[in-house]
């Protein structure tokens, strides 16, 4: 009777061995670069700040009140005349075996720019292209 016992909890360890791996996640954050091209109708001071938005009420709020409040802006990094590169954060989970679980990204952007004969600045919403890994989108602004 102890043998069988002991067999039964030896199985049941071997059968928890094995589901280990599968009980395992990664939570990871991180960013993907977003290659910005401005195409300009007017002239535009060289800074440009970006926020990015999660839901379309961060949005909504960016447009309205600007750099104050719940969303941050903070500086795009110029490469070139009219080409910024954009840290775009990302974030998810990984199980076992580098299955992807979750993957969430902003789907939205915020910039906020100055015409050059103007001193107030102006915003506008700019949606993230889909996708993984590196990506690029042509804005026009004003």
């Amino acid at each position: 009777m102890t043998a069988r016992r002991l067999a039964i909890v030896a199985a049941l360890f071997f059968i928890a061995f094995l589901l280990l791996p599968f009980a395992s996640q990664v939570v990871w954050d991180g960013f993907f670069p977003l290659d910005l091209e401005i195409i300009a109708t007017e002239p535009i001071e060289p800074d440009l700040f970006i926020a990015p938005c999660r839901r379309i009420e961060e949005v909504e709020h960016a447009l309205a009140k600007g750099r104050h409040g719940e969303v941050s802006f903070r500086r795009a990094e110029r490469m070139e005349e009219g080409r910024y590169l954009i840290a775009v954060p990302a974030s998810g989970r990984t199980g076992p075996f580098e299955m992807e679980l979750s993957y969430y990204e902003p789907p939205f952007l915020v910039l906020e720019f100055r015409l050059a004969a103007e001193s107030t600045p102006r915003r506008k919403r700019v949606d993230v292209p889909p996708g993984r890994g590196p990506r690029s989108v042509q804005v026009t602004l004003p």
